[in-house]
């Protein structure tokens, strides 16, 4: 499990014109530190850097607001970390980055289709419009799927509900399994996810011209 710790820091070697300094949350995961910005700035010589707190004294009259701020910054950032780690998904700087200033978990279409606007001047058109359809039939079986809630378990009720209330043959749903594997193997890669579940999900192809089975991801 990644070591994690995370506290208030105000970087007194870069300031603004007025004086003041801006304040970020520091956070270290494996003795490797970044840091996320908090849009709030005060004078470095009124923050406490032991207690990681801005001094309360008539020089800084919002001196309470700002640490019940950070308070709850704190509060926030620890949930997204326990979190993570009740869920045994990967806690890296860029995921706990998506959740804490994104306002939430990833959207899997929001995410998916934005990769593919990226990938579409490589894409045929019928290829883009395929992997389209496939998403939206997604998001119509479930709303608002965040990118975590896919897991192994999701995977057979969806693959049970494409069959029995879709009707889908073998090769249909593995070619709409592959798209799934497709932008979740990215989300891997860009450290969304720690791994793939679609790696541990079988369900074979039926191979038409051929005896034998078609070579690809196992779905």
């Amino acid at each position: 499990m990644e070591k994690v710790t995370y506290s208030i820091h105000c970087d007194k070697y870069q300031k603004k014109k007025d004086g003041t300094s801006a304040i970020y949350m520091r956070i270290t995961i494996n003795r490797k530190t970044r840091y996320l910005p908090l849009n709030k700035f005060v004078q470095p010589e009124y923050f406490d850097y032991e207690k990681k707190r801005v001094k309360v004294v008539k020089s800084v009259p919002n001196a309470k607001a700002l640490n019940r701020f950070f308070l709850d910054k704190e509060t926030e950032i620890e949930d997204i970390i326990l979190d993570l780690q009740r869920r045994d998904k990967l806690v890296s700087f860029d995921v706990i980055k998506r959740s804490f200033l994104g306002g939430g978990k990833d959207n899997f279409l929001t995410y998916s289709l934005n990769l593919l606007e990226e990938d579409s001047i490589d894409l045929k058109k019928t290829t883009i419009y395929g992997e389209e359809l496939i998403l939206a039939e997604i998001e119509r079986y479930h709303p608002n799927l965040q990118i975590h809630e896919i897991d192994l378990s999701w995977l057979k009720k969806y693959k049970k509900h494409l069959i029995e209330e879709v009707g889908n043959k073998p090769n249909t749903l593995h070619n709409k399994f592959k798209i799934i594997y497709k932008y979740l193997k990215k989300a891997v890669k860009q450290g969304i996810i720690k791994m793939n579940p679609v790696e541990g999900f079988s369900s074979p192809r039926h191979s038409v011209d051929k005896p034998h089975l078609t070579v690809g991801p196992r779905l």
